[in-house]
């Protein structure tokens, strides 16, 4: 799994965020945790994704990865590259927390579905949920608008379901050709779950009171288990 930082945070400061170190020691994962610093701040350019792949190769050269098994997560701005990986046939599921696209901001035309889990703070100025200008003045698109693209990409059935809750955030899924499941997250940005909240100001809101790490280890697992499960 490959996990790809916010602006201003440091790949060691996420893994201390997300807790997915222990989750990958208790399962026999591997979490790859890339810094945009090697080319600057994420560019979501080809630079930044060659060289994220070329980690991958290193690191699969020394650990004999099963490269048709990856995943990636993008927290806040890396959610931009995550969603730009998604794109890549060697990608097996992507998942984002707290980001959102531009309102006519396309990642691909990858033809084939891809397993998605979109978490969303609901009450982030920095992100706002309905698509209103945030904190910054910029504009974005709102979660509905996000949710009806994957649904369509991902050839999903009308009809959402209750796939998780917690405390008075949720989680809703689709029956899709690919899993796609998107929650509204009771909080503000951050990384939900955890108490520590670095470089982050009025304008992120208190960190969600949510179980983010396990909820994504999760869905990847699930979409692992579904793909490796022949017809």
């Amino acid at each position: 799994m490959i996990v790809l930082h916010q602006t201003n945070e440091t790949p060691h400061a996420l893994f201390d965020l997300t807790g997915f170190a222990e989750l990958a020691d208790r399962d026999q994962w591997v979490v790859i945790a890339p810094s945009s610093n090697i080319t600057g701040p994420w560019k979501n350019g080809s630079a930044d994704l060659r060289r994220i792949r070329e980690i991958l190769d290193e690191t699969s050269d020394l650990l004999c990865l099963d490269l048709e098994r990856v995943y990636v997560v993008g927290h806040g701005a890396g959610g931009r590259p995550a969603l730009k990986l998604s794109c890549e046939a060697w990608v097996a599921g992507v998942a984002t927390n707290s980001f959102r696209p531009g309102v006519d901001e396309t990642f691909c035309h990858r033809p084939d579905p891809i397993p998605y889990l979109m978490l969303s703070p609901t009450k982030s100025r920095r992100e706002p949920i309905d698509g209103s200008a945030s904190c910054d003045g910029d504009l974005g698109a709102s979660v509905h608008d996000l949710e009806e693209r994957w649904r369509r990409r991902n050839r999903c059935a009308p009809a959402a379901a209750a796939a998780f809750t917690h405390k008075r955030s949720r989680c809703r899924s689709w029956d899709c050709y690919a899993p796609f499941e998107s929650c509204h997250v009771d909080g503000g940005h951050g990384w939900p779950g955890s108490a520590k909240r670095p470089f982050m100001d009025e304008c992120d809101g208190d960190a969600p009171d949510f179980p983010t790490g396990p909820r994504i280890w999760d869905f990847f697992r699930a979409a692992s288990e579904h793909s490796a499960t022949p017809d």
